[in-house]
């Protein structure tokens, strides 16, 4: 496909030369001519064309506003910024019969021979929407993926639309279990329908400013939760913040994480895995709760809020409902844990008595 922008370009020379510009007097004008027209937006399958424009660019690849039918997940194996003209209907728009539809996985391009420090892929994906043709199907739409021997670091997502695929929208991937495999890196400012996998993430990953939500095909259904996320040992110092996560299937679990921070969420959920609460803390250490607010809705979901085996938590100035069993529970042996008198526990008198379940061995402190 020839430069989207050939067009602009031309349509520039054309009004230089009717201006004169280069020094001198302008000649007579000639007839008015319309500027030169852009490239058409690809039709059927375009999964081969878009695959050449991202293993052709360097730096940077510019979409167009259009539509690109793909049969096959779109790779990205090199430090890539890929930027699209928007997320919205009308915008960048990769929509796939594939089970993955954009995937970032350096292994496809990167001899593992190189250097462990040349083994990487940082760049970002922005301003695009990924979508299934059938509501509903495949897997995800945007994957990180990590093999052993790689990494992914200084990473962005930003300002996309991941749209109604069959399980959770994005996906980090490093089950092959890198200690240093996908970290350092920030989703923001995007709307991601079914939720966040992330498996064994390493530190410093940022979740802020998202709409996290079920899409269509799971409003009827038991849904997935909002985040799904494990790290590898020793990783810390991940947030999720300033998002507000409706999901039908508990909107936070978090599992053998260090200093993470959940903070300034909207939670909303019907329901959640049992014996969890919509936010689930499991073999934590050193993590903070502060400032969101719980809903449990109508009920279904045993508790707001549960510490499963986790030590150290600070649970600070959130508003939280209660579920069917209580506000807060402890279990398996949670201990250390404080709880700040900012708190505030809706479904009944605002006091402590009878809003946790295993409070004595939870708490180290109350108010």
């Amino acid at each position: 496909m020839r430069s989207y922008f050939m067009g602009v370009l031309l349509a520039l020379a054309a009004a230089c030369h009717l201006a004169g510009c280069g020094g001198g007097a302008a000649g007579p004008l000639p007839e008015a001519q319309a500027a030169a027209p852009t490239d058409a937006c690809p039709t059927g399958d375009a999964t081969a064309q878009l695959q050449a424009m991202v293993d052709a660019a360097r730096g940077q690849l510019e979409l167009p506003a259009c539509v690109f039918n793909t049969s096959a997940p779109i790779v990205i194996a090199r430090p890539l910024r890929l930027v699209g003209a928007g997320a919205t209907v009308d915008g960048t728009i990769i929509r796939t019969t594939a089970a993955e539809g954009l995937v970032v996985d350096p292994a496809v391009r990167i001899s593992v021979a190189m250097a462990p420090n040349k083994r990487g892929w940082w760049g970002s994906v922005e301003q695009l929407r990924i979508e299934p043709a059938l509501q509903g199907g495949g897997k995800h739409a945007l994957v990180l993926r990590v093999r052993p021997g790689f990494f992914i670091n200084n990473w962005l997502v930003d300002r996309v639309h991941l749209g109604d695929f069959g399980e959770q929208g994005l996906l980090l991937d490093n089950s092959a279990g890198n200690v240093d495999g996908i970290f350092t890196g920030l989703v923001a400012r995007s709307f991601i329908e079914n939720g966040v996998k992330a498996v064994l993430i390493g530190d410093s990953v940022a979740f802020s400013r998202l709409v996290v939500t079920n899409g269509p095909s799971r409003f009827s259904g038991p849904g997935l939760p909002g985040f799904d996320i494990s790290t590898v040992d020793g990783a810390a110092e991940s947030v999720i913040e300033w998002s507000n996560i409706t999901t039908a299937g508990g909107c936070v679990q978090v599992r053998n994480g260090q200093g993470i921070g959940i903070l300034h969420n909207w939670c909303e959920s019907a329901r959640a895995p049992a014996g969890t609460g919509l936010i689930t803390l499991a073999n934590c250490l050193d993590c903070a709760v502060r400032e969101n607010r719980v809903q449990t809705l109508s009920g279904e979901a045993a508790w707001a809020l549960v510490l499963d085996g986790s030590q150290r938590t600070v649970i600070d100035s959130n508003k939280l409902n209660p579920g069917t069993a209580g506000h807060i529970a402890f279990r398996n042996g949670a201990s250390q844990n404080k709880l700040s008198g900012l708190n505030r526990f809706y479904g009944g008198a605002d006091v402590l008595a009878g809003k946790f379940d295993g409070a004595a061995a939870g708490l180290l402190a109350t108010p």
